[in-house]
Formats: C-alpha cells, sequence, structure tokens
C-alpha cells in the first residue's frame, strides 16, 4: 500500500514538473514578433460542418508581437493600430486577457524557434467552432 502510494505521488510530481517546464519554455520561445502564417477554421451546428476553411495570409503585415512583460499587440493588414492585450502561459494554454474579457483559450500545441501552432475549440450548445492558427517567424 505504502509503495502504491509513494509511485502515485512520484508520478504527480514528475507530471507536474514536466507541464511547468514546459510553460516556461514557452514563455520564453514566444517573446518576439509573429508573423501570421493560416488559420484553419471549421464550424458545425448540431454535428453539420457549416464551413471548413483554410485562410492563408501573404503579408509581413499580420502579426502578433509577445513582448517580455506580457503585452501582446495584434495586429492585422487593415488596422489602424495595432491591438493591445494582456498574456499569460499556464498549463500548456495561451490565455489573452483585453482588460475587458479573457479570450477563449488557446492551447499550445508545438513551438520552436520558428514555429507556433494554436488551437481553439469553443462549444456553445450545438455550435461549436474549432480553428488552428500557424505562425511563422
Amino acid at each position: 500500500m505504502k509503495k502504491a502510494i509513494l509511485i502515485g505521488v512520484l508520478l504527480i510530481t514528475i507530471l507536474t514538473a514536466c507541464k511547468n517546464d514546459f510553460d516556461e519554455s514557452a514563455s520564453q520561445k514566444i517573446i518576439g514578433k509573429w508573423r501570421v502564417k493560416s488559420i484553419e477554421s471549421k464550424e458545425t451546428t448540431g454535428g453539420v460542418v457549416q464551413s471548413d476553411y483554410v485562410v492563408s495570409y501573404d503579408s509581413i503585415d499580420n502579426y502578433w508581437n509577445f513582448k517580455n512583460d506580457s503585452t501582446l499587440y495584434t495586429y492585422y493588414q487593415y488596422d489602424i493600430s495595432p491591438d493591445t492585450s494582456k498574456y499569460k502561459i499556464k498549463d500548456g494554454v495561451l490565455l489573452i486577457s483585453t482588460g475587458i474579457q479573457i479570450t477563449v483559450p488557446k492551447t499550445i500545441k508545438k513551438i520552436t524557434d520558428n514555429l507556433l501552432l494554436l488551437s481553439m475549440r469553443h462549444d456553445d450548445y450545438a455550435y461549436t467552432l474549432e480553428y488552428t492558427m500557424t505562425l511563422i517567424r
């Protein structure tokens, strides 16, 4: 019995430490300017696909800029000025707050020095929106 409890505590400690290591690594790698390359989107209502598409961005004017002080500037080609918000990474999830609301959490699927993949899912009764955003340096 003591062995089982000890093994359980050990596993929880290891898994928690790994997640914290990922958050620290992602928090460092995410700093800087990322160009939005594409957004894949799928909308369903009652299990029926309403739309399923990929939007590719060729302009360097579509970007997310993560700063060391947890400020995030997002800019799209036709914006007059960048939107400003705050961000944090917790348990592998990117949380963004505009000050008025917290946006839908974005799971960090992959982060390297040159690639950031974010995914999001929003369910509202019978309606579901899923998207994957690809950002590159």
